[in-house]
């Protein structure tokens, strides 16, 4: 278990820009934001999971210059789950005021830095991050966003990934659904990275992270820009880190998995495994017919089905889609609303 917080430990930033953490659910994600968030004092919360929504829905709230306007936003956005669980764990309460009092600029971008820089001083932090697998989806605008962000990306044997998914109530439920997710996110990655300048990228595996984390963590802060000239701070991480890893929580799927999941995986992921390195224990494929590939699709949405927590996380995400679809009505609400004030003032 890593311990949150070092308030001792004086970490030096040359950069500030926000950092986003990406990756496939169960790569070492959680893990690699906590040893961040400890030694290289960047605040983390849990996944935001709204920032892709609101963008999406933001021509819905109007222009952004009018005060109003950006208020709604904000009342809405704190509204998430995300205020709720950072204050179940890190007992922080957003102060909406101070919010829009240290706004740079009126935008969606200046509020978010705001609500996170506001989080980061509450634990004695001047930059944050963000770690919420699902925006592997929308990386383009979360560049729109903030262009200065700097994105590492953390890789995993997806067959490993499959077995940790296996026993979650989210992810797909089958080694061939397993296969094309793990395929996809690491292809989405992929193309992303590829349109980052040098400065703003940094990948590592999650084996390599476990087996050689003094190294890893040095090259984070080259990549982060933290000054340690004098090599205490990677001193420090040299001798306490490896107790905060399960440095052999990695290859299980040998054992676990059985020759023909094995195969299944490797056949749909195979130039993918063989990209970052993972060794194949197949060397031959045919490729799965179109009835197999549906087969399996609909075996995984079906046993997703009989999994604890899924209703609960299926009535949540019910609940984020009427509610913007209720955005527009609202504005009609509340331009009818200030209309008839001026009718009565007049």
């Amino acid at each position: 278990m890593v311990q949150e917080l070092l308030p001792e430990l004086q970490v030096k930033h040359r950069k500030l820009n926000p950092v986003f953490v990406i990756g496939h659910g169960r790569s070492g994600t959680s893990i690699l934001i906590k040893l961040i968030r400890k030694y290289l004092k960047i605040n983390f919360g849990t996944e935001s999971q709204f920032i892709l929504r609101y963008y999406d829905a933001l021509e819905q709230y109007g222009d952004l210059n009018r005060r109003e306007n950006l208020i709604n936003l904000l009342e809405d956005i704190v509204q998430e789950r995300y205020f709720k669980r950072i204050k179940k764990r890190f007992n922080f309460d957003l102060d909406k005021e101070k919010v829009l009092s240290s706004l740079k600029f009126p935008s969606y971008s200046g509020l978010l830095q705001a609500i996170f820089l506001q989080f980061a001083q509450y634990h004695g932090m001047e930059r944050w991050g963000d770690k919420t697998p699902e925006y592997i989806f929308g990386l383009d605008k979360i560049l729109r966003l903030f262009p200065d962000a700097q994105f590492i990306h953390i890789v995993r044997d997806g067959r490993d990934v499959a077995l940790s998914e296996f026993k979650t109530h989210f992810g797909p439920k089958n080694i061939h659904c397993a296969a094309e997710e793990w395929k996809k996110r690491i292809n989405l990655a992929q193309n992303f990275f590829a349109t980052l300048k040098d400065d703003q990228k940094f990948e590592l595996r999650y084996e390599d992270l476990l087996q050689n984390p003094v190294l890893i963590f040095q090259q984070l802060i080259d990549f982060l820009g933290i000054d340690d000239q004098d090599k205490s701070l990677i001193r420090f991480i040299a001798k306490n880190i490896v107790s905060d890893l399960k440095r052999g929580n990695f290859n299980k799927w040998h054992t676990a998995l059985s020759k023909s999941q094995i195969y299944r995986f490797e056949r749909v992921a195979h130039r993918e495994l063989t990209a970052y390195h993972y060794p194949l224990i197949f060397s031959h494929f045919t490729k799965p017919s179109l009835i197999e590939t549906y087969y399996w699709r609909l075996h995984s949405k079906f046993k997703r089905l009989l999994v604890p927590g899924t209703i609960e996380d299926n009535l949540y995400r019910i609940r984020l889609r009427v509610k913007s679809r209720l955005l527009p009505l609202r504005k009609k609400l509340q331009f009818v609303a200030g209309a008839h004030r001026k009718v009565s003032f007049n």
